[in-house]
């Protein structure tokens, strides 16, 4: 899993988000207040990198998830986002050049429409989709459509951008930086300049005990400040017990 800096979602799918990809790397991506706007495909709308339904809700959203905002008003966005994420079209195959087939979301079973008879027999705490095109849209009729990387462009991802499993996936940065930082800084010196270490095999090898290395460290400073906050709280404890009498 890879939580990309902002700076590098900016870039080219050639320079960033293809070799990312190709190494095996699950992105989860920040997206930008400038997002490029929407574009038609087949019937269908591309929007933050996903291919969906024509009627979705929400489809025209262009407000980003304010990480510096209270919970409540994050979590109106996030509702929002969540209700519109039923509406993706998702994977169902690769054809053989590599690129996605895409399912209707009435025809995997998240949504129902009249337009997809098989999809009403779903039960009714599934959205029904609102005003379905009065001529069905090839996106519609259509089993699965194949649509390129190239088309759904640099902002893809597996989890739908501002739903709350993309805001809990991206929460985990957080621990990422401050496990670097550990391994750079306050537990190690895992940096430029610090080291000669030649090779891939190599680094592997360095880096893994680097990360052994600080773990250990890490809990070992974890038990020493639990015990002195117990010897601490024993002594106030008892000090408290002394001056009572």
């Amino acid at each position: 899993m890879f939580w990309p800096d902002m700076g590098y979602t900016n870039k080219s799918v050639n320079d960033f988000v293809f070799p990312a990809r190709e190494l095996g790397y699950d992105l989860t991506i920040d997206l930008p207040a400038n997002t490029p706007t929407r574009q038609a495909f087949n019937g269908g709308v591309i929007v933050d990198g996903d291919l969906w339904c024509p009627c979705t809700p929400h489809l025209n959203l262009t407000d980003r998830v304010p990480r510096n905002r209270p919970p409540a008003e994050r979590q109106v966005l996030h509702d929002k986002y969540d209700e519109r994420a039923n509406y993706r079209f998702t994977r169902r195959a690769t054809s053989d050049l590599g690129e996605p087939r895409m399912e209707c979301p009435a025809r995997a079973g998240r949504v129902r429409c009249r337009l997809i008879p098989v999809s009403m027999r779903a039960g009714h705490n599934k959205p029904l989709v609102p005003n379905p095109p009065a001529r069905p849209e090839l996106v519609c009729t259509a089993v699965t459509v194949q649509v390129s990387y190239e088309k759904l462009g640099r902002f893809h991802q597996r989890r739908p951008y501002g739903t709350t499993r993309h805001a809990k996936s991206l929460a985990r940065r957080t621990s990422v930086e401050r496990g670097n930082a550990s391994l750079k800084t306050l537990h190690g010196t895992l940096q430029r300049g610090s080291i000669r270490c030649y090779g891939l095999e190599n680094m592997l090898l360095l880096g893994g005990l680097y990360v052994a290395a600080v773990n250990v460290h890490i809990t070992e400073a974890f038990k020493r400040n639990t015990s002195e906050r117990a010897q601490r709280k024993a002594r106030r404890h008892a000090a408290g017990r002394s001056g009572s009498h």
